[in-house]
């Protein structure tokens, strides 16, 4: 399960418009099909994984068949703090509101799907998905960190400036460690 802050615009297929139906395959797919040569987030990801040791035909796999791709905020903005400007803007209705309602549905959708593999796109997401549970062991370095829960299930975290994944080779040492 891989996990975003919002789908801002990183994907610059986005459109703006509000699509209730989930999609036909996860958006990383888009790069790997030639859809979308300029997604960074994907190509920086799809490199994560290949130097974790993941081929192509592998990573196809694993994102197409084998995982899911969602947001903890479902509003496109340029940026992370654009989401509370926007928020806060609308009477009667706040940034906190929205920030408990996405905690938890991302929550529930997390207890639905019960991946073994969590991979969060962002410090600040894996901030949140890393205190659902209880983690037995918590590491956090160079830019990037897991958290392993007592059911077993792993998340994986990393900084980022914008589509840009700070520490790739630590990254792909994380993904190599827990999914190879």
């Amino acid at each position: 399960m891989f996990i975003g802050i919002n789908p801002g615009n990183g994907n610059p297929n986005n459109s703006g418009q509000i699509k209730i139906e989930p999609e036909s395959q996860n958006s990383y797919m888009e790069f790997l099909d030639g859809e979308n040569d300029s997604y960074t987030l994907a190509k920086e990801t799809i490199t994560s994984f290949q130097m974790a040791g993941f081929t192509i035909p592998e990573i196809r796999d694993l994102f197409n068949e084998k995982s899911i791709k969602t947001n903890f905020y479902f509003l496109i903005t340029k940026s992370q703090s654009d989401i509370s400007k926007c928020l806060n803007s609308i009477e009667d209705y706040s940034f906190d509101m929205f920030w408990q309602q996405s905690y938890h549905w991302i929550g529930q959708l997390i207890e639905l799907c019960n991946p073994k593999i969590i991979i969060c796109e962002g410090k600040s997401v894996f901030d949140v998905v890393k205190d659902y549970d209880d983690v037995a062991n918590y590491e956090w370095k160079n830019d990037c960190g897991f958290a392993a829960r007592t059911n077993g299930q792993v998340i994986i975290g990393y900084n980022r400036i914008f589509s840009h994944i700070k520490n790739k080779n630590e990254l792909s040492e994380l993904i190599r460690r827990f999914m190879k």
